[in-house]
C-alpha cells in the first residue's frame, strides 16, 4: 500500500469529510435562515456546533486507533457519519438540525484522524511532510470545488439537496475504506482502558515543545475558521456580491494555499520541517498587518479579499510541517498526537467562530479582528518558545 500512487488520494477521501460537510454548506446558510425563519447569526452558529462536534470525534478517535486499529475506527467514524447525514435530507427545523450536524462531525471527527496516524505508521523523516502536504493538496479540492457544488444544488433544488450530495460522498467513503484502506498499525489489538487513555494524552500534553507548536496551528487554524463562519455574511450581505459568485470569491483562498502547498514539497529538499513551519507563522503574521491596514483604511474589496486570502493560504505550509514536527516527538502515539491537534484546531475554531457569531455587527470587523488577533497570538507563543531540533 505504501507504493501504491493512489494511496494519498484515498486517505485524502477520507479527511475530506469534514472540508466537504462545511464548504458545501456556506452557500445555503441564508436559505436555510430563510427557511427555518430564524436569525442567519443563528444557522452559522450550526457551524461552529459541527467544528466542536468533529473536534470531539477526533478526542475519541485517536487514541482508539493507537489500541485497536485504524482500519475498524475509520469504518465506525464513517457509518456514524451516514447515520447522521441522511435524517438531515428531510429535517424541517433549526432544533432538529443541530444535534444532527453534531452527530454528523463526531462521525467524520473519528475518520478524519486516521489519515495522519496511517501515514506516520508508514512514513518517516521528511517523507512524513512530503506525503502529508501530498494529501493536504488533494484535499484543498474540497474547500474549492465544494462551495460550487453547495451553490448549484441550491439554484437547481434546495439546501436539501447539498445533504443528498454529502450522503453519496459518505457511502463513497464507506466502499474506499472497506476495499482499500488496510490495518497499518503495528502489535495486537489492546484494550482500552481511560486511564492509559488519559495519560497518553498527558505525556503529549505535557511536552513543552509540542505545546509550542499544537496552540500556535491551533490559533493559525482558527483564522481559517474565522473566515469560515463569517465570510457569506462579509462578502454576500456586507460587500453585496452576488450569491453566485461567492464560490469563486472563497477559491481565491484555497488557490493561495494550493501555492503554498506545492512550494512544500521544492522547500523541503533545502530545508528542514522545522524552518518552514517558522517561515509559515512570520508569512501568516505580515499577512495579517497587512490585512488589519486594509480595513482599517477601507479599502477595494479586492485588496481585501488578497489580505484575506494571503492570511488562510499560509495554512498550506502551516499545517503539513506542523504536523509533521509533531508526529515526530510521538511516533508510538501518532493517533493520540494527530487527535490532540486535530481537536484542538476545531476546538479553538468552534469558540472563536461562536465568539465571532456573538460579536456580529453588520461590519467585516468581527472576522477581521478575530482573524488577526489569532495571527498574533500564534506568532508571539511560536517564536518564543519553539526551539528547532539541532542536526
Amino acid at each position: 500500500m505504501k507504493d501504491h500512487r493512489f494511496f494519498p488520494l484515498i486517505l485524502a477521501s477520507l479527511a475530506a469529510l469534514a472540508p466537504f460537510s462545511v464548504d458545501a454548506y456556506l452557500p445555503a446558510i441564508p436559505a436555510i435562515a430563510a427557511d427555518f425563519q430564524e436569525p442567519i447569526n443563528l444557522v452559522q452558529l450550526s457551524i461552529s456546533v459541527f467544528l466542536v462536534g468533529f473536534a470531539v470525534g477526533q478526542i475519541l478517535g485517536g487514541p482508539l486507533s493507537d489500541a485497536l486499529g485504524r482500519r475498524p475506527i475509520a469504518l465506525a467514524g464513517v457509518c456514524l457519519y451516514l447515520l447522521a447525514t441522511i435524517p438531515i435530507i428531510t429535517s424541517d427545523s433549526y432544533r432538529s438540525l443541530l444535534p444532527l450536524r453534531a452527530l454528523q462531525a463526531v462521525g467524520s471527527g473519528m475518520a478524519a484522524v486516521i489519515p495522519a496516524a496511517i501515514v506516520r505508521d508508514l512514513f518517516h523523516g521528511k517523507e512524513v511532510a512530503r506525503v502529508l502536504a501530498f494529501i493536504a493538496f488533494m484535499m484543498l479540492g474540497a474547500p474549492l470545488v465544494a462551495p460550487m457544488i453547495g451553490a448549484f444544488l441550491l439554484e437547481t433544488f434546495d439546501w436539501h439537496a447539498i445533504f443528498v450530495f454529502l450522503t453519496a460522498y459518505g457511502c463513497i467513503c464507506l466502499l474506499i475504506t472497506l476495499s482499500q484502506i488496510k490495518e497499518t498499525r503495528q502489535g495486537p489489538r489492546v484494550s482500552v482502558r481511560f486511564g492509559n487513555v488519559l495519560l497518553n494524552y498527558a505525556s503529549v500534553l505535557g511536552q513543552k515543545q509540542a505545546i509550542v507548536v499544537i496552540v500556535p496551528i491551533a490559533l493559525s487554524f482558527a483564522v481559517m475558521f474565522s473566515f469560515l463562519t463569517n465570510s457569506s455574511f462579509v462578502y454576500i450581505e456586507y460587500f453585496g456580491i452576488p450569491q453566485a459568485h461567492y464560490p469563486f470569491y472563497f477559491g481565491v483562498n484555497v488557490a493561495v494555499m494550493i501555492f503554498w502547498n506545492r512550494m512544500n514539497p521544492l522547500l523541503l529538499k533545502r530545508y528542514e520541517s522545522a524552518n518552514i513551519l517558522q517561515f509559515g507563522f512570520l508569512l501568516q503574521l505580515l499577512a495579517g498587518v497587512f490585512l488589519l491596514a486594509v480595513t482599517l483604511l477601507h479599502g477595494p474589496i479586492a485588496v481585501f479579499v488578497a489580505g484575506v486570502a494571503m492570511m488562510v493560504g499560509s495554512l498550506g505550509l502551516i499545517m503539513p510541517n506542523g504536523m509533521s514536527c509533531c508526529l515526530a516527538m510521538f511516533p508510538e502515539k501518532s493517533g493520540t498526537m494527530a487527535a490532540v491537534i486535530g481537536t484542538l484546531n476545531f476546538t479553538v475554531g468552534g469558540l472563536i467562530g461562536s465568539l465571532t457569531t456573538a460579536f456580529h455587527s453588520h461590519s467585516e470587523w468581527p472576522m477581521v479582528g478575530a482573524m488577526v488577533v489569532c495571527t498574533l497570538l500564534a506568532a508571539v507563543i511560536f517564536f518564543s518558545g519553539f526551539k528547532p531540533a539541532r542536526a
